[in-house]
């Protein structure tokens, strides 16, 4: 599944992230007429790891997501093939 993660401080991104129900989290941002510099607290580390488990979190939850990840990971042809198929022929 996808999962859109947008720059809060980009304006355009902002605006578009809001309407796609986007997740934002903030990171420095150049561009014509603007030009951001992130300071986190604790630290830069903290603040990604926090954001991180919260995504997975969602990843997790959303149930469209989990669906689509899952049908692409268990029912591909590779999984069919080693899971189910290969077992019948080495009986």
């Amino acid at each position: 599944g996808n999962f859109l993660v947008l720059n809060e401080m980009v304006p355009a991104l902002e605006e578009i992230g809001k309407k796609l129900k986007a997740y934002f989290m903030r990171w420095d941002a150049r561009n014509f007429g603007f030009d951001t510099k992130e300071t986190y607290w604790p630290s830069e580390q903290s603040y990604l790891e926090e954001h991180a488990a919260l995504i997975a979190n969602r990843l997790r939850d959303n149930p469209v997501l989990f669906s689509k990840t899952m049908a692409r990971q268990k029912f591909s042809p590779q999984w069919v093939w080693y899971n189910q198929l290969q077992p019948l022929l080495e009986m």
